[in-house]
């Protein structure tokens, strides 16, 4: 910005997405693209650290053919070993109990600003962006404060 003209900088958050579209086309936070049709849970992103987050991906077979697959359900597993699961259905459970969104926790805000996306916004710096609708995708958003600590 440039204020009576002298310019005044500031670094600003230059965060890494990865994600899960189409149930099978991954793309990582390098920006590496891959494709693959399995059928198991799968570990999306964590921190290299064993007290860090950890969110995982339910990839299923769900056509007539082995090269059809859906994302299930995506979990994040917080680092005070809370678990919240998002299921296609677009349903939230925390800690395996179903629970009725917008909800506000501590370190973690959960909501829903369409009936297309649920958003899991946590203060340490990771955001979830899950689209339930027509098709289950998930966009994890991780700030740069995780740079070289996440895989």
């Amino acid at each position: 910005t440039c204020i009576q003209g002298q310019w005044s900088c500031v670094d600003l958050d230059c965060p890494a997405t990865c994600s899960i579209v189409g149930g099978s086309h991954i793309t990582t936070y390098d920006g590496k693209a891959y494709t693959f049709h399995g059928d198991c849970s799968y570990v999306l992103s964590k921190q290299t650290n064993k007290t860090a987050f950890t969110v995982l991906g339910d990839i299923v077979k769900c056509g007539k053919t082995d090269i059809e697959t859906c994302l299930r359900s995506v979990t994040l597993v917080t680092p005070e070993s809370m678990m919240i699961v998002i299921e296609a259905s677009g349903k939230v459970f925390v800690n395996k109990m179903f629970s009725q969104l917008p909800l506000f926790m501590a370190d973690v805000k959960i909501f829903q600003p369409s009936t297309f996306y649920i958003v899991v916004h946590t203060s340490y710096g990771l955001r979830l962006e899950v689209q339930i609708t027509p098709i289950m995708q998930v966009y994890i958003v991780a700030s740069s404060s995780h740079k070289e600590k996440t895989q």
